[in-house]
């Protein structure tokens, strides 16, 4: 099930993806709704998350975090193991890999990247 899963995002990965504007289409009432020029904005910083799928008997699931509580815009959130790039990342994919081993232990050794989504600003 989860080779089948695997073949089939890899092939749908490849394709056109649908892009920011559907994403910000499915965003909260309270996102702005356009997409921002990143040249513009001074304090921005690039981060990733990863989507870890795993089989357990004849289910697939993904692990979330619960980021600590501090006095932020993330605190307490549910979320996607993720945070922002290091100097020592050498791309995005890294950045994410490295953040699901700091943040759940799981090392990226065996892990096969399948592709990656859109990226948005958030």
């Amino acid at each position: 099930m989860l080779v089948d899963l695997q073949v089939f995002l890899s092939k749908q990965l490849q394709l056109n993806l649908p892009g920011k504007e559907v994403q910000y289409q499915m965003a909260s009432n309270n996102r702005i709704k356009e997409i921002p020029n990143l040249n513009e904005i001074k304090d921005y910083k690039e981060s990733a998350v990863c989507i870890l799928l795993y089989q357990q008997e004849d289910t697939i699931y993904f692990p979330l975090i619960e980021r600590v509580v501090y006095k932020g815009v993330h605190s307490g959130q549910i979320a996607l193991p993720g945070g922002k790039k290091d100097e020592t990342d050498s791309n995005l994919i890294h950045t994410a890999l490295r953040e699901l081993e700091e943040e759940i232990g799981i090392s990226h050794t065996h892990l096969e990247v399948v592709g990656k989504l859109t990226q948005v600003y958030i």
